[in-house]
């Protein structure tokens, strides 16, 4: 698997660390097991009027229609699903993201394939 990081350089943001640090955890290890061998992960991370912006996109088989609407629910694993998991993964990022504020949102893949998670987050105010 190819994976791809896209940053700008000298980035610097003021967020929660461990929080962030889960997100992007789990986000690339949904995207490592359930992308296709071979594939590609890109991460894009950017700073957009005081929020910081991460994606998360792969080019594997993507998600089943009637899986979207139950992807944040802790526990749910997809009807097509054989990678081994326990389906906390998403629900984790989602939890993160709502206590810090943020949005997440999920578009299509890399090239029209796979999916792709966008999370934005506000910047911590300096102490």
């Amino acid at each position: 698997m190819e994976l791809e990081l896209e940053s700008p350089d000298g980035l610097l943001a003021s967020l929660a660390l461990v929080s962030f640090l889960s997100i992007v955890d789990n986000l690339l290890s949904n995207a490592v097991a359930y992308g296709r061998a071979g594939g590609r992960v890109q991460v894009r991370l950017a700073a957009v009027d005081g929020r910081i912006e991460l994606a998360v996109a792969d080019d594997g088989p993507g998600i089943a229609v009637e899986d979207k609407p139950h992807l944040f629910e802790r526990f749910y694993r997809g009807k097509a699903t054989s990678a081994p998991g326990s389906g906390l993964g998403l629900a984790i990022v989602w939890q993160a993201v709502r206590a810090q504020g943020g949005r997440i949102r999920m578009t299509e893949g890399l090239e029209g394939r796979g999916v792709a998670f966008h999370v934005s987050l506000p910047w911590l105010s300096p102490s």
